[in-house]
């Protein structure tokens, strides 16, 4: 399912017109227990990583996350009112 996600984003983002160079997509969340910072077996990380291999932006929000466990590649959002200006 994580990959027919990231499939139907794609779509989305080609359909409005919006080059993956030019795309940003800020995940809202990112652990995969509810209230709890554990990324393990997060369905997140394959999303991430297929638009990730398109070209897109990809950024991340969750305030329950250690972003230390973070992929190195995801851009950490400090916070909501930083993820404003990533949109």
């Amino acid at each position: 399912m994580p990959l027919h996600v990231a499939q139907i984003v794609t779509e989305l983002l080609w359909k409005t017109g919006v080059h993956a160079d030019e795309a940003k997509v800020l995940f809202l969340g990112w652990s995969y227990k509810a209230n709890v910072g554990d990324p393990r077996e997060t369905p997140a990380l394959l999303i991430f990583e297929s638009l990730k291999s398109k070209g897109i932006t990809v950024g991340s929000w969750d305030p329950h996350m250690n972003y230390t466990k973070f992929p190195d590649e995801v851009i950490p959002i400090g916070s909501i009112e930083d993820a404003r200006v990533m949109i």
